[in-house]
């Protein structure tokens, strides 16, 4: 015997069903925005303290100013070919000479320490990453650089494929950070951010133009101070 549902209470069910689907969606957004809120967030704070590197006028990497009152920024080694020559271009045009390189003795790492100048503005401190073991592969990342061919400071956006990858590169075998991150002439030297805004990395190399597999030098914070010992 077929069995029939007042209208009444099918309406019911379908009002139900709607409301469902609704909060649902609404919570999905709700999710999305906040997260692509926080993103802009953290972009907005660390993009100050992210510099262009400059070598006889062209833009050669990038670099992170870890010590905002003497104006120290870690980067990578292999972009200094010589001691001095070099200089560092903030987003705004503006550039200072540097002074000082201080190469790592084995990573590819280096500060650089830019002449005083009043117009150095004093930032706020960057946070580093106090262990590698808290990465995961498939960890969210910010990485910053600058793309040589127009000059500008690029941010994107990628995942960690291996947070401890030993390989060889320049001629030294080291453990580096690969991600997913479509990079182009320039990465070299920018920082490479966790999805809470520490740094984890100094971006070192790239598999190809325009290709997604790049791998950065992994840094933190004991390191750092240690670099700062000079």
């Amino acid at each position: 015997m077929k069995k029939f549902f007042p209208r009444a209470y099918l309406f019911e069910i379908g009002i139900f069903v709607v409301f469902i689907v609704l909060c649902l969606m609404f919570g999905r957004s709700q999710v999305s925005s906040g997260s692509s809120a926080d993103i802009q967030k953290t972009i907005r704070n660390i993009s100050p303290s992210v510099v262009m590197i400059i070598d006889q006028g062209n833009v050669t990497g990038a670099g992170i100013v870890v010590d905002g009152m003497k104006w120290i920024i870690l980067t990578s080694k292999h972009l200094f070919s010589r001691e001095n020559g070099y200089m560092i271009r903030r987003e705004d045009g503006q550039n200072y000479a540097i002074e000082k390189i201080f190469p790592h003795p084995v990573h590819d790492l280096a500060l650089v320490q830019v002449t005083a100048d009043n117009s150095l503005t004093q930032l706020a401190p960057i946070q580093i990453i106090a262990s590698w073991n808290t990465l995961e592969r498939g960890d969210d990342v910010l990485s910053f650089w600058a793309l040589a061919l127009n000059q500008s400071m690029i941010v994107s956006r990628g995942i960690l494929s291996s947070t401890r990858q030993r390989m060889e590169l320049r001629g030294r075998e080291d453990f580096f950070l690969q991600t997913d991150v479509n990079a182009q002439t320039g990465f070299s030297g920018g920082p490479l951010f966790d999805r809470d805004g520490q740094l984890i990395g100094i971006n070192t190399a790239v598999l190809g133009i325009n290709t997604s597999v790049s791998w950065s030098t992994p840094v933190t914070q004991k390191q750092v101070d240690e670099m700062m010992q000079f």
